[in-house]
């Protein structure tokens, strides 16, 4: 239960009885339920405020996702500097958060290019 982990017993039922308001989230939520294995808290935060406002279609998920977990591993400015600034759980789960910040902004950016709603 430390770092920003917690075992997916609890908040992946939650997700999925939500499933109908939340759409994909609650159906993340019943894969996450099957799957029975430990998550980090961290990279579901940062995902869900990188998918905030943004169409839910499967080529718009997968494209954040792609750069979410880009911007994860490769951990550029500011994102580099959060985990510098701050330490322990927040910094794990601030880093995420600011990563799904950006992940947002581009993909934003990216429909506003290609003309899609």
């Amino acid at each position: 239960m430390l770092d920003g982990e917690f075992f997916l017993d609890e908040f992946p039922a939650r997700l999925a009885k939500r499933g109908s308001q939340w759409g994909i989230v609650g159906q993340l939520g019943q894969a996450f339920l099957q799957l029975g294995q430990v998550a980090r808290l961290d990279e579901v935060a940062g995902f869900v405020v990188a998918m905030a406002f943004l169409p839910v279609k499967l080529w718009v998920v997968v494209i954040a996702f792609a750069i979410f977990r880009l911007l994860d591993i490769l951990k550029p400015p500011p994102i580099d500097w959060i985990e510098r600034r701050f330490k322990g759980g927040i910094a794990i789960v601030a880093d995420d958060v600011v990563a799904g910040l950006l992940t947002n902004a581009v993909v934003h950016l990216l429909l506003l290019l290609v003309g899609s709603p």
